[in-house]
């Protein structure tokens, strides 16, 4: 299956509401990449499909830049790695992979209940 199809299934479950995403936490003999920021999980079938966000150290012209990166894993039943997609195996320099990121923390941290609340008790406007 190519790669951008996956990813877009993935993109079509999570805005349908198909695909719950939750926030992953450290499991020992996980394969894993744990850092500053959260990752994020689902399963399917007997697999977990993991996004992670990380930082990686790049040089350009003698400077030394800190770079966000994101990538997408299929998992084992215990979180070991089978397979890892990063974002230039994907069209557009891998925004859809970003998006899907953003998208499965925003249904992990159930953020559109948490703005919602924050403005719950002020009256609707009209444009």
């Amino acid at each position: 299956m190519d790669n951008n199809y996956f990813l877009n299934k993935l993109l079509a479950g999570t805005k349908s509401g198909k695909l719950n995403w939750e926030t992953a936490t450290t499991k020992p003999g996980s394969d894993i990449i744990y850092n500053d920021f959260d990752a994020y999980f689902v399963k399917r079938k007997d697999k977990f499909i993991v996004l992670q966000k990380y930082t990686q150290f790049e040089y350009s012209s003698g400077d030394e830049y800190n770079v966000v990166k994101y990538m997408i894993s299929v998992c084992d039943s215990k979180f070991k790695r089978e397979y890892d997609m990063y974002e230039d195996d994907f069209e557009n320099d891998g925004v859809g992979l970003i998006r899907l990121y953003r998208l499965a923390e925003r249904k992990a941290k159930k953020i559109d209940n948490l703005l919602d609340n924050l403005v719950s008790d002020i009256d609707d406007f009209l444009f």
